[in-house]
Order: structure tokens, then C-alpha cells, then sequence
């Protein structure tokens, strides 16, 4: 449904958010990078973030995980704020922030990267590894390798397989198929689609929206740090606008 130009979403009355950002303004010094953004994400959902470049996507992710703080507006997460919290406390919480360009830790092996991807968790890794190894196999292969020296595909596995450490409820994605060979992008697809079968709710942010569009429910369309179209994925592939400027038709 289209109403005062936006792609309205079909909701389910009774749900509530897991995630929730309400008029959220971040700036970078003087540059305005978000400007009152409000969107919410329900649990179970993948919810995908489209836009050009410096739309305020991967600004977004970093305001939730903690990594900027908004100068104004709120983000709660099960109905706590977290505009206040480091972002320590926010993976406590059950965020987990896997970012633009992996941020490895090359001169580590694999293992040790998801070992540190629990550093907020106490007690035994052995089933978390375990599911870890379940959904990227070729971890586990390549468990005792220094990070440095794995493919590009491979190493956003291990990104996210570190992010998944944590044990997140919302996992948030920051373009994990950019810079991939096309079967490496069917992978990071496939792996999505298994967490959120799992159980895990997704916030994804990705360039290419054919893909995003293809794995999310919903999806919000961003421009300029404001939301400008929002919908179900279906609905977004369909408008005219989405296809103009991102889809080629």
C-alpha cells in the first residue's frame, strides 16, 4: 500500500518491536549524517537498509551498537535505551555489530578471532563454536590458519561466525556480500537465511538490492540520513522508484 508517497508495510498489530529508533540525529562534527530517522524492527524480521552511499545506512548500525552517540531522538532494544550505554553493554544486551570490512584480526588464527567475538560471555565456547563451524564448514577446516590469509569470502564468514559469538538476538550486517565472487555471495545469502531460521533477527545494511531485497521481509529505502520509502520486500522491488534508482528498470 502506498499512502503520502511511502511504501507502507503490512503489519501485524500485536507485534513489538525488538528494536525501535524514534527521530535519531547523528552528526559527524558538522555534517548531519542522520536527520530524525525513525524505523523500527520487529523480532524474527530481516530488515534490510537501501541507499547510495552516505544515505546514513552504516551510520545507522553504529548508532545502535554504540559506536556514535545521536545527538537527539532514541533507540531502544526490548524497550531499553541505548542511547546512554557503551558499546560493551549493548552486546550484553544482545546486539551484535558486524561491521563494513570485517575488522579481523589478521595475525590471529581463526579460532582466536571467534574466541574474541565472546569476550563479553563467560563460561564454555564449545557449542557456540560448534554452530559456528555448522553453518560456515569451512571454518572449521581452516580453524588454526592466521585470519590474514583466508579468502575474501571466508573472511566475512569469519566475521560474522565472530559477531554470532555473542549470542545475538539482533545481528546487525554491514554490507556482507561487497567485494565478493558471486559464489561467495550465494554463501553470506545462504547463511542469512539459516540465522534467521535459527531464530536471529537481522538489521542489514547492502548495496547490492537485488540480494537485500531477496533475503529481507522489509525493507526502509534511505536518503540524505531520512527514510523515504519503506515497505515489505516485495512491495520495495515493485516501486517504481526503488526500481529507477537501484534496480535498473
Amino acid at each position: 500500500m502506498i499512502e503520502h508517497g511511502v511504501v507502507q508495510p503490512v503489519r501485524d498489530g500485536e507485534s513489538v518491536p525488538l528494536l525501535a529508533l524514534q527521530g535519531v540525529t547523528v552528526y559527524y562534527g558538522r555534517v548531519r549524517a542522520l536527520q530524525g530517522l525513525t524505523l523500527e524492527v520487529l523480532p524474527g524480521e530481516v530488515v534490510a537498509l537501501l541507499g547510495g552511499n552516505g544515505a546514513g545506512k552504516s551510520t545507522t548500525l553504529r548508532a545502535v551498537s554504540g559506536l556514535v552517540r545521536p545527538a537527539s531522538g532514541h533507540i531502544r532494544f526490548r524497550g531499553q535505551e541505548l542511547t546512554r550505554l557503551d558499546p560493551s553493554a549493548i552486546v550484553r544486551l544482545g546486539v551484535a555489530h558486524c561491521p563494513e570490512g570485517r575488522k579481523l584480526f589478521p595475525e590471529m588464527s581463526v579460532l582466536e578471532n571467534l574466541e574474541l567475538g565472546a569476550y563479553v560471555r563467560a563460561g564454555r565456547l564449545d557449542e557456540d563454536l560448534k554452530q559456528v563451524f555448522e553453518l560456515f564448514p569451512v571454518l572449521s577446516e581452516r580453524r588454526h590458519q592466521l585470519a590474514g590469509s583466508l579468502s575474501g569470502g571466508e573472511q566475512q564468514m569469519l566475521a560474522i561466525g565472530r559477531a554470532l559469538m555473542a549470542r545475538p538476538s539482533l545481528l546487525l550486517l554491514d554490507e556482507p556480500t561487497m567485494g565478493l565472487a558471486p559464489a561467495m555471495v550465494l554463501e553470506v545469502a545462504r547463511a542469512i537465511r539459516a540465522l534467521k531460521a535459527r531464530g536471529t533477527t537481522v538489521l542489514l545494511v547492502e548495496q547490492n538490492v537485488q540480494v537485500a531485497l531477496r533475503l529481507a521481509d522489509r525493507g526502509y529505502v534511505l536518503e540524505n540520513g531520512r527514510v523515504v520509502v519503506e515497505g515489505g520486500a516485495e512491495a520495495l522491488a515493485r516501486d517504481d522508484r526503488v526500481r529507477r534508482a537501484y534496480l535498473g528498470g
